[in-house]
């Protein structure tokens, strides 16, 4: 028989553990017990088979991502989504989703670097950030009268329209009316 490699276990195995942290099995299902079905797996079938078999575990894992991505966007305690641009006094956060990986929720500061605007990680900033913060579409325009920088993608509004409105069409569509 035409054993799977060491690598396609290995991989088998790590694909299996994201699918334990992402809460697939059921509680009480662990990555030992995810490694050891993989290796009777990769016991009772040749290479070809094993393939396939991961093939059909990176489907799930996808599946199982994208069900987590949406859950962790819908909404917050208080039943509003968080993605969105945020304001907590000067400061300006862009709330995102994590598109590999965890498919996590997590925040960026517009900060000023020189004479141009840029996103930068905040580390922690999730945490002060909720429904009540969220920027409104008159305060994304405000912000863009006054520096000229659209608050939602950083860059400088160059348009005539874009300038006089604070807001790109494009930036501004992104806002809940």
């Amino acid at each position: 028989m035409n054993a799977p490699t060491d690598k396609q276990v290995e991989f088998a195995i790590n694909i299996s553990r994201e699918l334990v942290d992402l809460g697939h099995y059921g509680e009480g299902f662990t990555h030992a017990d995810a490694e050891e079905t993989i290796r009777v797996m990769a016991k009772t079938m040749d290479r070809k088979q094993f393939s396939e078999g991961i093939d059909r575990l990176i489907a799930v894992r996808n599946e199982v991502r994208t069900a987590a991505r949406a859950k962790t966007t819908e909404v917050d305690q208080d039943g509003e989504s968080l993605e969105g641009m945020h304001k907590i006094g000067d400061r300006i956060f862009k709330v995102q989703v994590a598109v590999h990986g965890s498919g996590n929720l997590y925040a960026k500061e517009l900060v000023r670097d020189g004479d141009r605007w840029t996103f930068e990680y905040a580390r922690g900033a999730m945490r002060s950030l909720s429904a009540s913060s969220k920027m409104s579409l008159a305060e994304a325009k405000e912000f863009g009268a006054l520096y000229g920088t659209c608050c939602v993608c950083g860059r400088t509004l160059t348009n005539e329209t874009s300038i006089e409105e604070g807001i790109g069409p494009v930036c501004g569509g992104r806002f809940d009316r």
